[in-house]
């Protein structure tokens, strides 16, 4: 075991703060405000064990990038969304390899189901860009999000009921002002 790095504590923090914000809304109806939203990042940061000045650096970083996504994002919550869908007790298995992962989020409509990644750090603008670091990130996101598909369409609750039509994913920072989303 190793102690997760600054920005995999950022990344977990974020993430169980956006699951937390679905926990409130499918439990009261009512989304939370932001400076609840806030609290939440803050302990999940603090979970993190790191020391005070990158606790501090994070928490700055997290409730600006919080701030902008939360606003921007708000309402298109809902409560009928899957949030950190975990494959694992689907019995998904592709060719006689046995497959599981989490889902950020997980959305349907009707036999139509969108899978979305969300990720920290800085955003790609394009699924081709010009960047060569940048294009292996995106070839990476592409196969990430065809391997959601599989999950999917092969699992208990889903597979053959469901297709995924769409994936997305969703940086939760902005890049330069602006939230991307890369749907696919």
């Amino acid at each position: 075991p190793e102690p997760k790095s600054p920005s995999a504590v950022f990344g977990s923090a974020f993430h169980s703060t956006i699951q937390r914000i679905y926990q409130e809304l499918k439990h009261t109806e009512k989304l939370p405000k932001l400076e609840q939203v806030d609290e939440w990042f803050k302990y999940f940061l603090k979970d993190g064990r790191l020391n005070k000045k990158e606790t501090e650096m994070l928490e700055k970083r997290g409730f600006k990038a919080l701030e902008v996504y939360y606003l921007a994002k708000r309402d298109s919550f809902s409560a009928e969304d899957k949030v950190e869908f975990n494959f694992k007790e689907q019995g998904v298995v592709v060719s006689g390899v046995h497959l599981d992962g989490k889902i950020d989020r997980l959305s349907q409509y009707g036999t139509e189901m969108v899978v979305c990644d969300f990720k920290t750090g800085k955003a790609i603008a394009s699924w081709e860009p010009s960047d060569t670091y940048e294009k292996i990130k995106a070839w990476k996101y592409h196969q990430q999000l065809a391997f959601y598909k599989l999950l999917v369409e092969h699992s208990r609750d889903f597979g053959g009921t469901s297709q995924v039509k769409r994936g997305i994913i969703e940086f939760v920072e902005p890049l330069r002002g602006n939230l991307i989303d890369l749907p696919l």
